[in-house]
């Protein structure tokens, strides 16, 4: 599986953020902490259009979870697939039941104050993202409550000087 090279082009970006609780069908009924989930195949059936607009197979994935790549590889053969390669066994990972009331909060904030010796763990792999997000010429993620996703499609447009080809999830 290739690994990142922050220095290559990627032609698009495809960013899941919280990759546990993201489907792998489209049988997504629920919401999880007040957000609409959206599956894998959802975003893959955007991102597919932007790859033909772009004419391209190369996709970056900007995601916390490695399930999310596997799956993707998986499924999607007919595409290539690129990500980080820090370790995303080092995420805060929450139960997988969105129906389910959290016993803890699943706040990224109060948790990291928990485990401080994950801040830079955090720090690197969002910078590293952030870079590569910058690079890609297409965006597909989710945008409704995402400061981040925001800052990753500006940072592509600011980078490649034009409005870049998006879809958005709305996740809010």
């Amino acid at each position: 599986f290739p690994s990142h090279d922050i220095t290559r082009c990627f032609p698009v970006t495809i960013q899941i953020r919280r990759g546990e609780i993201t489907k792998n069908t489209t049988n997504t009924d629920g919401a999880w902490h007040g957000r609409k989930i959206y599956s894998l195949d959802e975003y893959m059936k955007k991102t597919k259009q932007i790859c033909d607009i772009l004419n391209t197979n190369k996709i970056f994935v900007s995601t916390d979870s490695s399930e999310t790549i596997d799956y993707l590889k998986e499924k999607y053969t007919d595409y290539t697939f690129f990500s980080n390669n820090y370790n995303k066994t080092f995420f805060i990972r929450y139960d997988t039941n969105w129906k389910k009331e959290f016993v803890e909060s699943p706040s990224l904030e109060l948790q990291i104050c928990k485990k401080p010796e994950l801040i830079k763990h955090y720090t690197n792999s969002c910078l590293s993202d952030l870079i590569c997000l910058s690079k890609c010429q297409g965006y597909v993620g989710g945008m409704g409550m995402s400061e981040y996703g925001i800052c990753g499609w500006f940072l592509q447009m600011a980078k490649q000087k034009k409005i870049t080809p998006n879809f958005i999830i709305v996740t809010g």
